[in-house]
């Protein structure tokens, strides 16, 4: 944990499959970097939508574990790089969502 999921219409990727790994690795970095995450725990998932209708043009939401450390300040700052990197790769800005989930309530394998 983070998972990373992007709901987004297949457009946005279509054009450049390179700017969709750039986009993957530098959400990976700020996710280590910034949410002191372990790289090899970070999911990133894509989304195919058909079509936005409301809202934003991509709808990102972050799942993650709770920290003391993921303050309001810290969350503030990466949901601001998670922006710049989309908007830079896609030309759309996204809406943002981060849900943090207490340890004791995730249950997981794999």
């Amino acid at each position: 944990m983070p998972n990373v999921t992007i709901f987004t219409p297949p457009s946005h990727f279509v054009q450049n499959h390179d700017s969709k790994v750039m986009f993957m690795r530098e959400c990976t970095d700020i996710c280590t970097a910034v949410l002191g995450a372990e790289e090899n725990k970070v999911h990133i998932i894509f989304v195919n939508v058909l079509e936005s209708f409301t809202g934003k043009d991509a709808y990102i939401e972050i799942k993650f574990r709770y920290s003391d450390q993921r303050t309001q300040e810290v969350m503030n700052k990466f949901m601001q790089l998670l922006e710049n990197i989309y908007i830079h790769y896609f030309s759309k800005q996204p809406r943002i969502r981060c849900f943090a989930y207490q340890a004791e309530n995730i249950f997981a394998r794999n």
